[in-house]
């Protein structure tokens, strides 16, 4: 054996047992976390009710101490996990050999608000149902879509509620609706909890988990010295998943045997947590790109007017009377350096060493969902894995074929020749059409920016995010308002009628926080909306399409 072989087993097996002894301090750490003390009670009724309604309640212990004979479940203080020797637990739950499954106070709290989200919604869209398929279209779409904005928002603040506060909001505001009966609440919750706590569980029920005897819901534990190691911890990662799945599956058909109302409460929860590990992605990679969140990029509203209704002024940018409709969007169209640093954020994170991406994971729960339990609902699959083999591999397209055959009326050449008069373009990645271009204004002194879509030669789509908000009669305010005219008069020949109209939307926003707007042109339609405190306006430029709906034609060609 020469002496460089001789060197590296050494080192093998110093780091194995420096391994070794950080991994058996951390676990007795971890398991420490399980004290009372460091319990967040108010989340203990809500769990057990969960647990019952998942059939594993004779195995699970929710409450004060630990029972030798069962698993015990506990939420973990934030506080405690930030000063712990496991700060990774934070966002996170964990299993614990040989009876611990730890969850923390972020993860916990902000399951509850999206399952609260989606008790509301459900709520909401049942007492609004009309009977016209368009309009239940639109509510449906509309509540969706408040939901997931509102997840996004939680997400980047990194919200943490009273437990007994939601629980009990939740409880009163769907008692006031008078639309389920209380008891019908819980299967919400089960849903948005199963895959979570099965998932943990699986881990439990292995021969031999690996690394410190405790495994991951999110985040990886350790930075893992042998990638044969992370490949072990993935294979269980993987197999805790499938097992998951398979128990949250059962769990539903058993439930939509007995009752198909409780069925469908425990699927919009079982989407929850879909939606939280899509939406876990997108906040860590769109957050502060271009001054604006991910949820201004990831969800797209138009609000009602306050102008001619009074009313609408005193409602917040989520109250589902002011929101005429949401919808889901197309990412944005990124330059060459926002796509490689997307890029470059997603391959930097230690987790997808040890653990599947959570697109993959999300994909996974859902397609043996569909294949084997017949789910259907509203999460959208290919968006999510689409990116990641994008990012993964630039040669991959990213194109989708656009729902409609109309085209907006200008030609691409001659619109991006104007455009390049006040803005900086370069061509897009991260592109839905065959083409695209973003552009930035040439004045460094505006902010705001431009993205252009065309399909073999056919212009799209457009859109233009503009500053608002500046104080009325200042330098900056008649700088925004010289860039929105320029834009519309200059480069699409607007007519001032026209320019007038559109302005509307600033100045919605300036009496009331929210602007809105809709021009029907000749071909074209400009919907514009506010961001929810971004301080910009969306103008999305797109084709009229006589033979599609007036919604089809706001959510546009992709």
């Amino acid at each position: 054996m020469n002496a460089f072989k001789v060197a590296r087993t050494i080192a093998a097996v110093i780091c194995g047992l420096l391994l070794s002894l950080g991994s058996a301090r951390s676990a007795s750490d971890i398991r420490d976390l399980a004290k009372d003390e460091f319990e967040v009670p108010e989340f203990r009724d809500r769990l057990a009710s969960v647990v019952e309604l998942l059939r594993i309640g004779d195995y699970i212990h929710v409450g004060p101490g630990l029972d030798g004979s069962k698993v015990n479940i506990k939420v973990v203080k934030e506080s405690a996990i930030l000063y712990s020797s496991m700060p990774s637990l934070s966002m996170n739950a964990m299993a614990v050999k040989p009876n611990i499954i730890l969850i923390s106070e972020l993860l916990a709290s902000t399951l509850t608000l999206d399952a609260m989200n989606s008790s509301l919604a459900y709520t909401y869209e049942n007492a609004n149902r009309s009977g016209d398929a368009l309009t239940d279209s639109i509510t449906d779409l509309k509540i969706f879509s408040i939901r997931r904005l509102t997840l996004l928002r939680e997400l980047r603040r990194g919200y943490v509620p009273d437990g007994e506060d939601v629980t009990k909001e939740v409880k009163d505001l769907l008692r006031a609706a008078g639309a389920l009966h209380d008891e019908h609440i819980d299967f919400v919750f089960a849903g948005a909890f199963s895959q979570l706590l099965f998932h943990e569980l699986a881990h439990l029920k292995t021969i031999e988990v690996p690394v410190a005897e405790t495994s991951g819901l999110f985040d990886s534990l350790l930075d893992f010295l042998d990638r044969r190691l992370a490949q072990s911890t993935f294979d269980e990662e993987v197999r805790a998943d499938t097992v998951a799945a398979i128990d949250v599956g059962n769990t539903y058909l058993y439930i939509k045997k007995n009752n198909s109302l409780n069925a469908k409460l425990f699927a919009e929860g079982m989407e929850s947590y879909l939606f939280l590990m899509k939406d876990i992605v997108f906040n860590h990679l769109l957050v502060g790109e271009r001054g604006l969140n991910a949820e201004d990029f990831v969800i797209k509203m138009l609000h009602a007017s306050c102008r001619n209704n009074s009313a609408f002024a005193d409602l917040d940018y989520t109250n589902p009377d002011r929101v005429a409709v949401g919808a889901e969007t197309h990412l944005p169209v990124l330059t060459r350096s926002e796509y490689e640093g997307l890029a470059k954020r997603l391959r930097g994170a230690n987790v997808y060493l040890t653990h599947p991406h959570n697109f993959e994971r999300a994909v996974r729960l859902l397609q043996v969902m569909t294949d084997k339990f017949e789910f259907r609902g509203h999460f959208n699959v290919r968006e999510g894995t689409d990116l990641l083999n994008t990012l993964n591999d630039p040669s991959i397209s990213f194109r989708r074929e656009p729902a409609t055959q109309a085209d907006l009326p200008w030609n691409s050449n001659d619109i991006l020749r104007a455009l390049s008069g006040f803005y900086g373009m370069e061509e897009g990645k991260l592109c839905p059409g065959t083409e695209c271009w973003v552009g930035f204004p040439i004045d460094k002194e505006l902010k705001g920016f431009v993205e252009v879509i065309e399909d073999y030669g056919r212009l799209k789509s457009i859109r233009f995010a503009l500053p608002v908000g500046a104080k009325f009669g200042s330098v900056e305010y008649y700088r925004q308002i010289a860039l929105s005219v320029t834009v519309f008069a200059n480069i699409f020949q607007l007519s001032t009628e026209e320019i007038t109209a559109i302005g509307n939307a600033r100045i919605d926003y300036l009496q009331c926080g929210i602007g809105s707007y809709i021009l029907n042109g000749d071909g074209f339609t400009v919907f514009a909306d506010s961001t929810i405190e971004g301080g910009y306006i969306f103008y999305d430029i797109v084709p009229i399409d006589k033979g599609r709906s007036f919604l089809d034609n706001w959510r546009g060609p992709y």
